[in-house]
């Protein structure tokens, strides 16, 4: 497992905690791995949908580990 040696703290309110637990836990998944997999979501994504609604796209953590090991193979042959 690869080790995080940088921390980011993050002020919420209650209620957004809450669904941030809630859906980690839905998804098997830590707050931490929650925010990482967010974070790396391209900033296009994170904009309004063709329907003008927001659009969320959320990746379970396998699906996070298999994305992760294939952009590793890509930069280790592009390297």
């Amino acid at each position: 497992m690869e080790r995080h040696a940088k921390q980011l703290h993050v002020r919420m309110s209650e209620g957004e905690l809450s669904r941030a637990r809630a859906l980690a836990g839905e998804l098997g998944m830590t707050l931490s791995d929650l925010v990482r997999v967010l974070v790396q979501m391209p900033a296009a994504w994170a904009g309004e949908g063709a329907a003008g609604r927001a659009t969320l796209v959320v990746v379970d953590r396998a699906a996070a580990m298999r994305i992760d090991g294939e952009a590793r193979r890509w930069g280790h042959h592009y390297n």
